[in-house]
């Protein structure tokens, strides 16, 4: 019963000292909500977009334990990177690795690279060979030179140039042999196709089979081998940044700092009623 009247004291205590300094309460509240709304309304505008790619690097290292279908880590890490000279606010570096001017690269206020996955709550997510790029923007009219120089940035960089330049000469080769031994199966098969057919050759039947099913097998492998050469890059955009005609403005923050604002008016109004009533 007693801890039952002193939690209602308590409240008591509570309501009567925000009843007190409501006034204090209140205007220090509104006066960080009215300047922080200001300055937010102030800011220039920015634009969010974000596009979804993809990269061949994994393929370029030609790691047995890896694939693009499951991971695109070097890439992501790449482009996260660039986000960190950007809090630094080190925009020559940026515009640097982006072929851009310092101009151009001084706008981008965030780009952040994220795993593509596909699934819900009841599967387990799966990682597919795609990646979103989010970026934030002060000017909509440098998003296509944002694109561009991210491609540039890929297809400059020195690992990845090098693997690159490997993996077309290997694939070249790969193709070529593949070639080579179409044309020697060609040739089993024909010299197969001229054996006497005057008796029955089982062997020769399930021979000639085998080669034509080999035959189908490398000319598929080839497909895939030329499909990759096409289509694999350091960086492609399965879709670029779109171009929005309205922009943003980070309004959140006044939110924030509007309750930062009246939990400091409490502090100032616990400190103002311990300091009276301890010259009272």
């Amino acid at each position: 019963m007693k801890e039952e009247l002193s939690l209602r004291e308590l409240v008591v205590e509570v309501i009567l000292f925000l009843i007190k300094y409501k006034f204090l309460i209140c205007v220090i509240t509104l006066l960080v909500a009215i300047v922080t709304y200001t300055d937010s309304a102030l800011e220039d505008n920015y634009y969010s977009t974000t596009a979804i790619a993809s990269s061949g690097i994994v393929d370029f290292e030609r790691d047995d334990n890896k694939s693009s279908i499951t991971t695109q880590s070097t890439a992501i890490n790449m482009i996260n990177n660039l986000q960190l000279d950007i809090q630094k606010e080190d925009f020559s570096v940026v515009g640097k690795k982006l072929g851009v001017p310092k101009s151009i690269a001084a706008g981008i206020i965030n780009i952040t690279a994220n795993q593509l996955s596909v699934g819900d709550k009841k599967e387990e997510k799966r990682y597919v060979s795609k990646f979103t790029i989010d970026l934030k923007i002060r000017d909509k009219d440098v998003i296509a030179d944002i694109e561009n120089g991210l491609l540039y940035y890929f297809n400059t960089n020195k690992y990845i140039k090098e693997y690159y330049e490997l993996f077309l000469i290997s694939n070249d080769l790969e193709i070529q042999e593949i070639d080579n031994e179409v044309t020697l199966l060609r040739e089993l098969r024909s010299s197969t196709l001229s054996i006497d057919m005057s008796t029955t050759n089982i062997g020769s039947a399930i021979q000639n089979k085998g080669v034509n099913n080999a035959i189908i097998e490398l000319i598929q492998l080839k497909s895939v081998k030329l499909m990759n050469q096409e289509l694999l890059k350091p960086l492609v955009f399965v879709q670029g940044f779109s171009i929005s005609s309205f922009g943003n403005r980070d309004f959140i923050k006044v939110w924030k700092y509007t309750f930062f604002g009246f939990i400091v008016s409490i502090i100032i109004a616990i400190f103002i009623n311990v300091y009276k009533n301890h010259n009272n």
